[in-house]
């Protein structure tokens, strides 16, 4: 019965399936028994704090990464701009290729 308290735990959706299947299956009490083992490991485990050492290894390289960052930063920058500035070259272009040799006039669409 210690496993069916598991089940609340479970999204509200896939919990009546569940029970049928825990109903139908006489393997699954022991699939949920080795679940409730592992969950119970995994709920009790605990990672210890990094050393100092590694702390201040840490911060030393973040500086690096931050100028890094910053570059590519400017240089996507700088990408974009020259990229829009060729979109509205092409689109003017088009624009004027389409264009009639007489000029804009009422009707035309434009």
């Amino acid at each position: 019965m210690g496993l069916w308290r598991h089940l609340d735990r479970w999204p509200v959706a896939e919990q009546a399936a569940a029970q049928a299947w825990l109903a139908q299956s006489p393997g699954a009490h022991d699939v949920l028994a080795q679940a409730s083992e592992l969950d119970a490991s995994l709920d009790a485990w605990r990672v210890p704090a990094p050393d100092g050492a590694l702390m201040r290894r840490d911060r030393g390289h973040s500086a690096d990464g931050q100028a890094l960052w910053r570059r590519a930063v400017i240089w996507w920058s700088g990408l974009a701009v020259a990229a829009t500035a060729a979109a509205g070259g092409v689109t003017g272009a088009l624009v004027l290729a389409d264009r009639k040799p007489g000029g804009f006039g009422v009707g035309d669409g434009l």
